[in-house]
C-alpha cells in the first residue's frame, strides 16, 4: 500500500477528509445517517498563588483528591469554597480562596473580563 493510499484510509476512517481532499461536512458519509455530535465537558478552576503568582488549577487531582471542589462547583454551592485552603503547586505557599467567580472569557494567565456570579 502506498503512502498516499494509507493517508486516504486514515482520513476516511477519522472523517477528516474525503479522498479528494475536501473536508467532510455535516457528519454525512456516503449515504450514512448523520451522526449526533457528543458534547465534551472540559472544566477548570484557576487561582493564582499570591506569593509566586503561579496559576493553580483546582480541578486537577492534585488539589481535588476527593472531588469535593467539583461537587461544590457542579451543585452551585460556590460559597462553600470561600476560605478553601490551597497549597500552591509551585512554591508550596498555603493560602485561602476568597471567592469563586465565573468568567467565560478566562484563559490561563489572562482574564479578559470578570463577572461575579452568586451571592
Amino acid at each position: 500500500m502506498t503512502d498516499d493510499k494509507i493517508e486516504q484510509e486514515i482520513a476516511m476512517a477519522t472523517d477528516d477528509a474525503w479522498p479528494d481532499g475536501s473536508e467532510l461536512s455535516k457528519g454525512y458519509a456516503l449515504g450514512a445517517e448523520a451522526r449526533k455530535p457528543t458534547a465534551l465537558l472540559d472544566w477548570s478552576l484557576h487561582v493564582d498563588c499570591p506569593q509566586c503568582f503561579l496559576g493553580n488549577n483546582l480541578a486537577n487531582c492534585l488539589h481535588d483528591t476527593e472531588n469535593s471542589i467539583a461537587g461544590h462547583i457542579f451543585t452551585h454551592a460556590w460559597d462553600k469554597l470561600e476560605g478553601w485552603e490551597v497549597k500552591c503547586e509551585g512554591c508550596g505557599h498555603e493560602f485561602e480562596i476568597d471567592r469563586v467567580e465565573y468568567d467565560g472569557a478566562y484563559r490561563i494567565g489572562k482574564a479578559a473580563s470578570r463577572r461575579r456570579v452568586g451571592p
